[in-house]
């Protein structure tokens, strides 16, 4: 439940019974409100409960769904006993994240927060509760903080304030590992060896990152499953779809990222006036962190970078001040990319020691409170004592980034060694940016240094002495640095393509049988990327040099062009009807061209969903029938305008 800060807590007595068969429930809250309430404090609940009588409350008006209820005067400090029931009203509708309804309640298990109006919300306010749940028999429930029983119901209760309620009920298989913070796994179905998976996974994460950051903030941690796809992080669980969970990444990827939304986000809540810092703090530390331990960082990184260039540039970008959630690639690439590699960059500048104790600091000071992007800025520059202004301010306030260029390098022997000029130059359209830039110098037996440069105006020139002599060299060459990278910087990519001003899809006129499939492909990736042509083979002569390009089919009349510049061979052709498959053009230089290799609407049907999630790779193959990935593979960078070979002058 987005709101803006508030130190006003509702404590919430509650008693429901659950009759899913009716879709309906019964509630009595019995909620002690604070001493001190804003004027003509209301009530939001669901519109579609009956109120029984004696509640003293007025009613004022039904507004999507929710019914508002203005409090008596003397109502602060006062406890309310409410007592309504009946079928919450538009719960059913579809979210924008697949296919999962906003709430449920039926024979199929309950799923309700804060946004269906559940339970009574005061306006700006955080919540504490004991809920008292009768479900169904052979039902389980979750809910925040820590678990009891007595003789026919499931008791949650949660002490700390938090910012919603959740209920959710199943005929679940229920798994567990006690300890100090207790693991959870809430199964559709029996399936031991998975939970097992789960419950030592998530004691890992947990223990790793009380270690990192201070104490796990709640009980529990549950995993949950869904029947929807889902990946939600909810306060002290998460909800994981069915089919996500079972893929073997998930418990080193999502499954830590989830975790430590706990901290960030459902441990710390967000003050969204100033944006929203919590998804990208998650990502740095848990998606980027994990990959660094691996010495995996600096391919990260530039991943990052590629998105925000493919998605962000060109005017895309906004504020991070402005971000509060993710809901297109442009705004996954300012929330997460851009805001992650400025925490990258805080990082570097303090360092490790004084990095990771603002942030145990920052979260033991704002722990079950609202925090702003101001407020976690300034616990880093309280631990690094110096004033972050110029590393923030641009990002958070502003929009675009820097571009860099290597203008020009002279080596010279000299006495003792050689003597090296590097000039180096911003040439985005924006203002310039402070930065301290990093430049590898690599020798002839291989070992390498890496120097900077100060760069505080649109050009810098530096002047390094070395003792032996140098062969190349190369400009940011680990991405430690937020910015745009040039394009011979970005190796072909699916989402080089994705990203591009214009994805031109050119049809195989001769599959008439697949053109509505195709179609279709185009129609769904115009929803999501907003930058697709559509053209039939038959329409065009030559391929055109300023749009990114697919040629779709086996039988489009480009495929030979497609053979010769993403090298698919005739082996591959010979396997079509066992293998669809995906080639990019390797070469950077120029504009990007893919192929896809498919035919069948149901082949084509599956690619169209899936590849934006292979949106890093420039080589894919799946099995047919079912399309399941057998082979993905990321290109290699061919030419990069940062890096230079050293000749004498």
């Amino acid at each position: 439940m987005t709101g803006q800060a508030s130190e006003i807590v509702v404590d919430h007595d509650l008693t429901v019974r659950l009759l899913p068969d009716g879709k309906r429930m019964e509630v009595v809250d019995r909620l002690r409100l604070p001493k001190t309430l804003p004027a003509n404090a209301m009530l939001r609940l669901n519109a579609g409960f009956t109120l029984a009588a004696g509640h003293g409350l007025q009613a004022a008006g039904v507004k999507r769904d929710l019914a508002a209820y203005r409090l008596p005067p003397d109502a602060a400090g006062k406890t309310l006993a409410l007592r309504y029931s009946g079928a919450p009203l538009g719960i059913d509708a579809p979210t924008r994240l697949g296919d999962m309804p906003r709430g449920l309640i039926d024979t199929d298990g309950v799923f309700l927060d804060g946004a269906s109006g559940w339970f009574p919300w005061l306006p700006g306010s955080l919540q504490t509760f004991r809920l008292h749940v009768d479900a169904p028999e052979g039902w389980r429930v979750v809910s925040q903080g820590g678990l009891s029983r007595d003789a026919r119901a499931f008791v949650w209760r949660e002490k700390h304030p938090q910012d919603d309620i959740y209920l959710l009920a199943d005929r679940y298989a229920f798994y567990r590992r006690p300890g100090g913070v207790a693991m959870q796994v809430y199964l559709l179905n029996a399936d031991a060896p998975l939970a097992r998976r789960y419950l030592d996974t998530s004691a890992h994460y947990v223990d790793f990152y009380s270690k990192l950051l201070g104490d796990y903030p709640y009980a529990k941690f549950a995993v949950v499953e869904n029947r929807w796809q889902t990946g939600y992080g909810m306060p002290s669980f998460t909800l994981l779809g069915s089919r996500v969970m079972r893929l073997p990444f998930i418990l080193h990827s999502s499954l830590p990222h989830e975790i430590l939304h706990n901290w960030w986000g459902n441990g710390v809540y967000v003050d969204y006036r100033e944006g929203n810092w919590s998804e990208g703090l998650t990502a740095y530390l848990s998606d980027y962190l994990l990959r660094e331990r691996k010495a995996r960082g600096a391919a990260y990184r530039r991943g990052a970078l590629e998105r925000f260039t493919n998605f962000a540039a060109d005017g895309r970008d906004i504020p991070l001040a402005r971000f509060v959630s993710r809901h297109s690639e442009s705004s996954q690439a300012v929330g997460y990319s851009k805001s992650l590699m400025l925490f990258h960059q805080i990082r570097r500048r303090l360092g490790d020691p004084a990095f990771f104790s603002a942030l145990r600091h920052f979260y033991a000071k704002w722990k079950f409170r609202f925090a702003t992007f101001g407020d976690l800025i300034a616990a880093f520059e309280q631990a690094g004592g110096e004033s972050l202004a110029d590393l923030v301010k641009p990002l958070l306030h502003g929009t675009g980034a820097p571009r860099l260029v290597l203008d020009e390098t002279r080596l010279e022997k000299v006495d003792g060694g050689y003597r090296l000029n590097v000039r180096v130059r911003q040439k985005q359209a924006g203002p310039d940016y402070p930065l301290r830039v990093p430049v590898r110098i690599v020798f002839a037996d291989g070992d390498s240094e890496t120097r900077q440069i100060e760069l505080d105006g649109r050009t810098a020139e530096a002047l390094f002495r070395v003792e032996r002599r140098p062969v190349s060299l190369a400009v940011d060459p680990e991405f430690q640095l937020f910015r745009l990278l040039d394009a011979t910087e970005k190796p072909a990519s699916l989402g080089r393509l994705f990203g591009a001003p214009r994805q031109l899809l050119i049809l195989p006129s001769a599959a008439s049988g697949d053109l509505p499939a195709w179609r279709r492909l185009a129609k769904q990736w115009q929803n999501r990327y907003h930058n697709i042509e559509l053209v039939s083979d038959k329409a065009i002569r030559d391929l055109p040099e300023d749009a990114a390009v697919w040629v779709l089919g086996w039988d489009n009349r480009f495929l030979a062009e497609a053979k010769r510049r993403a090298g698919v061979g005739d082996a591959d052709a010979g396997r079509r009807e066992r293998v669809a498959l995906v080639r990019l053009d390797a070469d950077n230089r120029h504009a990007p061209l893919g192929f896809i290799g498919a035919q069948g609407a149901e082949s084509i049907g599956l690619l169209a969903r899936k590849l934006p999630h292979y949106s890093s790779y420039g080589e894919l193959a799946f099995d047919l029938p079912g399309v399941r990935n057998r082979e993905k593979r990321r290109l290699p960078v061919t030419h990069s305008a940062l890096m230079r070979e050293l000749v004498d002058k």
